[in-house]
C-alpha cells in the first residue's frame, strides 16, 4: 500500500531528525484528509494500527 510506504519513509526521515514533528503531523494529516474522500475506514484503522510506531 503507498500509504503505508510513504509513512515508513517520513518516520525514518523522522528519526534521522531530517524532517521535525510539525512536518510529519502535517504530511500524515494530509494523508488522512485524502483518504478520508473515499470509503476508507478500515484502511484508516489499519494504518493507525500498523504506523505511528515511533516509541
Amino acid at each position: 500500500m503507498r500509504v503505508r510506504r510513504r509513512v515508513r519513509r517520513l518516520e525514518a526521515k523522522y528519526r534521522q531528525g531530517r524532517i521535525d514533528d510539525v512536518q510529519l503531523v502535517q504530511s500524515v494529516s494530509s494523508m488522512l484528509g485524502h483518504m478520508s474522500h473515499a470509503n476508507t475506514f478500515a484502511a484508516r484503522r489499519q494504518f493507525f494500527a500498523d504506523s505511528l510506531r515511533m516509541g
